[in-house]
Parts: structure tokens; sequence; C-alpha cells
């Protein structure tokens, strides 16, 4: 029997431009499980990327709530939510948002720490999880050192590090070649499958959605699944 991951229950979101509301999406329901493979397509515009924020927490619902591993965001302070983040939830983004300061080992390293546990295990752990993504000849490299295809492995690597219960991944690879992008793309569903995680992936790329084993456009502030 699957675990419930996210349960998104009547979920609604709009905002204001000059006093007009503009709905993103409304009444949403839908429950993402362990191991599944997701994908979100729609048109620019459509709200992909603040669904993927609603469903993180990281942006407010005008209506309807989020259950993350059976706790509800809105019942959260703002330091439990992140909690919450940091335990259940991995992030991809299509700009890979690593810290230019850092190697790639501290970049993986740091959800780890934050987590609670010493530097030294952090780092164990994120030697580990960079070696499977292929890139322990890297680990003392900055972001700066390089290329766009190992940036989002190190990306990659960091979301999964804390093996998380799922990992919500914004156009990541977006910013590729299609060589690099099909690599990536299949690099996350090996270790999807590996460790069990769940991952929902925004994209513009159907032949990568395809992918997936299940599919949702967002249209017309509707999910609709594909078959």
């Amino acid at each position: 029997m699957s675990n419930p991951i996210l349960i998104a229950k009547n979920l609604s979101k709009s905002y204001f431009d000059h006093k007009n509301e503009v709905k993103v999406f409304e009444n949403l329901n839908f429950t993402i499980n362990s191991k599944d493979r997701i994908a979100i397509i729609g048109a620019s515009g459509s709200g992909k990327s603040t669904l993927l924020h609603t469903l993180s927490g990281l942006d407010q619902p005008t209506a309807g709530e989020v259950l993350l591993n059976g706790k509800a965001f809105s019942q959260g302070s703002e330091k439990e939510r992140g909690v919450w983040r940091n335990q259940y939830l991995g992030f991809i983004y299509q700009f890979h948002h690593l810290l230019p300061e850092f190697t790639a080992l501290d970049n993986v390293a740091i959800p780890c720490a934050i987590g609670g546990m010493s530097i030294k295990e952090a780092q164990e752990h994120a030697k580990e999880m960079l070696a499977r993504v292929g890139l322990s000849h890297r680990i003392g490299h900055k972001p700066s050192a390089l290329s766009g295809g190992e940036r989002q492995r190190v990306a990659i690597a960091r979301a999964l590090v804390t093996k998380p219960l799922a990992v919500l991944a914004d156009e990541p690879t977006g910013n590729l070649d299609a060589e690099n992008a099909h690599a990536i793309f299949d690099l996350m569903y090996e270790i999807n499958e590996e460790i069990g995680t769940a991952l929902v992936v925004v994209t513009h790329d159907l032949e990568l959605a395809h992918k997936m084993d299940h599919r949702f456009r967002l249209d017309n502030h509707q999910l609709i699944q594909e078959q």
C-alpha cells in the first residue's frame, strides 16, 4: 500500500493585479504517494512553478490545505515548516542555486548539517551522493569550475542527500542542451527508483515528461491528468 507524502485538499491560489483577482489554480485535490513519478506540464505562465512552491509550503495558498507526511503546513510556524521541508523534501531548480563560495562537497553537505548532523557526518553523506552522481573527482571544485551538467548533478546530489520522501524539481533540465538534459533526467529517474523517493517534475519538455509514470497538465486553473 502506498504512503501519501503530499496531499492537496481544495487547493486554490490567486493574486490581485490592480484590484483584479487573477486565478492561478482552483480547488485542486490530489495525492502524491511514495515512489510516484509525476510530470506537471502546461503553457508558460500557467502557474506550474507556483503550484510547486505551494506544495512545498514556500508559498501560501489562497484557500485549501497541503499536508506533508501528515503535517498541515497551515498548522506549523515558519520555523516548523522549514524543518519539515528539510526532513521530507528535496528541491532541484532550473538554475542550480549552488552557493558559489562553497565546494561541491560543502554544497551537498549543507542540508545534512542543517538537519543536525555533525560536519564530518554531513560530508560523508555528501561524498556518497556525489559518487552516486559520478562526481567523486570534482568534490573539491566550486560551481564556477564545473560545467552546466556537472552543476546540475551537484544540485541533484544536494536534493537527495537526506533521502527525502519527495523531490520537487522545477524545470531541472531547462538550462541544459538536449544531450545533458536527457542524461540528467535519466539520472534523476534512476536514483528515484533506487532510493524510493517520489519525484515531481515541472517541465516544458514533453519527451521527458512522457518518461514519467503520470502526467498532469495545468490548464484553465485545473490540474488534468493525461493518458
